[in-house]
């Protein structure tokens, strides 16, 4: 028996916790299984499932359900993850080196989140491993989460910065850690080549959505 918060029964052993909340197992009325997350800032809560519920379903994102409040925190109910996320903090992290046509079609799922993302008016703005789960190394199970710090898009400079936090994450596949995009080891030219666009402060010709950076990449893989 679990304990019971706002009509779900919680299994109190963490599943994940972060900066802004901790998350645990939990189940519905009717068994279904379920994530909860707790967090103390109640408006940082509000603000992230008003977010959620304006894609609501995504394939490559997690799917929200409910929103409820105890006391003085707020508790987000979104479906529950298998899997593990792509490193245990930042780029630094080591972990086993994914090949190129891998790495890109996670990169590629990566980006087909975001996308949905981006059509609220947001961009995600905390692209990093430790916030991408996948099950199995398979890219059709990739979740991009934890939207606490997202921010609306205005500018083109915005967007940017997410391209690039994307194309560090596709060289980190390849690499098994990533200090530097400059020095990454990405054997294709070609591949290279796209994986810079974004940061090339010179290049008239950056790409300007995930959309553009998704076309670019579907040759590799």
């Amino acid at each position: 028996m679990g304990t019971m918060w706002g009509g779900y029964t919680v299994d109190l052993n963490l599943i994940g916790s972060g900066a802004l909340g901790k998350v645990y197992k939990a189940y519905d009325s009717k068994g279904r299984q379920l994530a909860i997350k707790e967090t103390s800032n109640r408006e940082a809560a509000r603000r992230e499932a008003r977010i959620m519920q304006s894609y609501r379903i995504g394939e490559f994102l997690p799917r929200y359900y409910d929103y409820f409040e105890m006391g003085e925190k707020g508790y987000l109910v979104t479906e529950y993850i298998r899997g593990a996320t792509l490193g245990n903090d930042f780029h630094n992290t080591f972990t086993n080196k994914r090949d190129q046509d891998l790495s890109v079609e996670i990169t590629i799922n990566i980006l087909k989140g975001l996308r949905q993302l981006h059509k609220t008016g947001y961009i995600h703005n905390d692209v990093l491993p430790k916030n991408v789960m996948i099950l199995h190394n398979k890219p059709e199970t990739v979740k991009v989460i934890d939207f606490n710090i997202a921010k609306e898009i205005v500018s083109p400079a915005v967007m940017n910065k997410e391209l690039q936090a994307v194309c560090k994450i596709c060289a980190f596949l390849m690499n098994g850690t990533l200090a530097d995009i400059h020095k990454a080891e990405i054997r294709d030219r070609d591949l290279r080549r796209v994986l810079l666009n974004p940061f090339d402060v010179n290049n008239k010709d950056r790409y300007p959505s995930t959309d553009a950076l998704i076309a670019a990449l579907r040759p590799f893989c």
